[in-house]
């Protein structure tokens, strides 16, 4: 029997891919969300939108989406295609917001539509950093600023919620301590400031979902003894799926 529990969906490059490190914001969320949801992680490093729109299909399709209800997908891309122009990785502007635009029309076309998306822009460059560096050549945070405007405004226009990561970690008191050492991915206090951001848009869309199965302390008054056939009330109320009528009416 299989249980198939909500999902809240992660998809973007670098900072999303490492999201469930440890202490890291996809780790919290996947902490908060224990026994309503699960928080999968589709994190791609150095994917920009080009990348990223190519296996979307290949993630999430109209099959999937009928067998689990999707709670919530975060879209957090755009820090690759910022990238230096004239590097392989790099996406114009106005190809980045065309492409984030086949990417949503996707998702609407398999019933993934605009009030479970969130999406985050890129976060600032910290150009400080001698460390800062994209496939040998340094990020411009002028760029990423430019991307993130791209992002939000795109995010304003399709009805979509966002984050401008950009904007609100550069309010923070010395925001660099958010950046890691190589100026562009976040640290571990970054993560978890992002995840501050996150958890209100995607608290609102969990909160319709209850704790699976009884905690431990009321489960006793569930287990049939060894006799007893278990009863489809039961199983209704432990949300245990029987698909195929192997349980006794």
């Amino acid at each position: 029997m299989f249980c198939r529990w909500p999902k809240v969906i992660l998809f973007g490059d670098t900072v999303c891919e490492h999201s469930f490190e440890n202490g890291q914001w996809g780790a919290i969320l996947q902490n908060k969300l224990q026994r309503r949801c699960d928080v999968v992680n589709r994190g791609y490093a150095g994917y920009n939108t080009e990348c990223a729109r190519t296996i979307l299909p290949e993630l999430v399709n109209r099959e999937i989406v009928a067998e689990v209800e999707v709670v919530a997908m975060v879209i957090f891309l755009g820090t690759t295609d910022s990238s230096t122009p004239g590097e392989k990785l790099h996406v114009p502007v106005e190809t980045y917001k065309q492409n984030l635009q086949r990417m949503i029309d996707y998702l609407k076309s398999v019933n993934i539509k605009a009030d479970k998306l969130i999406m985050v822009s890129p976060p600032p460059v910290n150009e400080n950093e001698k460390t800062n560096c994209c496939h040998g050549r340094r990020k411009s945070d002028a760029l990423a600023g430019e991307y993130s405007e791209a992002c939000c405004k795109f995010a304003k226009d399709a009805g979509i919620e966002y984050i401008n990561l950009y904007q609100i970690m550069r309010q923070q008191e010395n925001w660099t301590k958010l950046m890691n050492r190589d100026g562009i991915t976040l640290s571990l206090e970054g993560g978890q400031f992002l995840e501050t951001q996150l958890w209100p848009l995607i608290e609102k869309r969990a909160e319709e979902f209850e704790l699976k199965f009884p905690n431990w302390e009321d489960f006793e008054k569930y287990i049939p003894s060894p006799r007893q056939v278990v009863s489809p009330k039961m199983i209704k109320q432990l949300t245990i799926e029987d698909p195929e009528g192997l349980i006794e009416s």
